[in-house]
Order: C-alpha cells, then structure tokens, then sequence
C-alpha cells in the first residue's frame, strides 16, 4: 500500500513537473525510471506477502478445522484480509506473527459464526415451514431437519 501511495505521488510529480517546467528529456527518463523501479518493487514485494499470507493462513485453517466453513474460500478472503491489516501493524506492539496470526483466527472465527447462524436460520425456517403445514399435507419426499 505505501508503495502504491509513492508510486502515485511520484506519478504527479512528474506531471506537475512537465508542466510547469518543462523538463529535460534526460530527466523526464530518469523520473520515469524512478517510477517503474518502485512499481517493480512494490509488485514483487505484493507477490511476497501473498506467498508468506497463504502459508500462513493455510497451515492455520488445517490446524483450526471449523467444520462450517470451506477451507479454500476462507483461505482466499483471510489473505485478502491480512493483505489491508498489514498498514494497521505497530512494530512496537509486538511481533508480526502474532498479529497475523491473531487477524487470522479473528476472522475464521467470523466466517464460522456466520454460517453458523447460516444453518440454524434455515433450520428454524424448515421447522416454522413443517408447523404451518399439517403432517397429511406434506408432499413426498418432504425433507426435515434434524436438531
């Protein structure tokens, strides 16, 4: 994120540059330059995170094993996660690992309360349909939830 900030900062630099001065083509180059080696740098170090964040969230998700939810969809949603968070992190507070670790389980935690409440919602539902409707009226093949 701070790459892509400086990146765009940089972007208008050079524009504000070329228009008020108009600059050297030697110049003009070297800014430009300048610009796709931070872009580089700034895409390669996103590669890197990415990689460590689903290592990471993948050897958690296999350790936590919620049963609710889909292991590879939580994967993908919690690296996208630890990839915002990653601005929020204070070196002084401690150490990285036991933040990302700590964003990590916070959310398998969310994603598993939701659908948690997901099924019991369609429990109660299936239940509230089964009252209204009189045991001689069901129609074949009618499916029931078990509590």
């Amino acid at each position: 994120m701070r790459y892509q900030l400086l990146i765009e900062e940089e972007q208008d630099r050079i524009a504000r540059l070329a228009i008020r001065n108009p600059i050297s083509q030697d110049k003009l180059l070297i800014h430009q330059s300048c610009l796709a080696a931070a872009n580089k740098e700034w895409r390669d170090s996103q590669d890197e995170l990415t990689a460590m964040y689903y290592k990471l969230v993948t050897n958690i998700v296999g350790y936590s094993k919620f049963k609710l939810i889909d292991p590879q969809d939580s994967i993908q949603d919690t690296v996208m996660l630890l990839l915002d968070k990653t601005i929020k992190f204070d070196v002084s507070k401690g150490k990285a690992f036991n933040y990302l670790s700590t964003v990590v389980l916070n959310n398998l935690r969310q994603l598993f309360r939701s659908a948690k409440h997901f099924v019991e919602t369609k429990r109660k539902f299936a239940d509230h349909l089964a009252s209204k409707e009189p045991s001689s009226f069901r129609r074949p093949g009618h499916i029931s939830y078990d509590r």
